[in-house]
């Protein structure tokens, strides 16, 4: 992501991500290589929890994509913002309906 590009500059700390992922016994995260529906991700309707204590600051349900198709506008899709005492926590990519 190229922080020199105005639009990016509110995003740049999804450069810091970390994808939790769960994965099958042949070790595919999905039914399939790359299956053009989110269902078929085996952490589709997995539980979320909060990884710390904090205040909701933002949150939003933009609606699935299919896959590959990337947001440019949204790049964290899906998501809850908390401040935590240290740091701010964004949770993306979640399922709809979930927050």
């Amino acid at each position: 992501m190229n922080i020199a590009v105005p639009r990016y500059r509110a995003w740049r700390g999804l450069s810091y991500g970390v994808d939790l992922v769960a994965m099958g016994r042949m070790g595919l995260r999905a039914c399939g290589i790359q299956p053009p529906d989110t269902r078929a991700h085996r952490m589709y309707g997995a539980r979320v929890l909060a990884p710390c204590a904090g205040r909701l600051v933002a949150l939003n349900g933009l609606p699935d994509m299919q896959i590959p198709m990337i947001d440019c506008d949204n790049p964290a899709g899906k998501h809850v913002l908390l401040r935590g005492a240290e740091a701010d926590v964004r949770l993306g990519h979640l399922q709809p309906g979930s927050i």
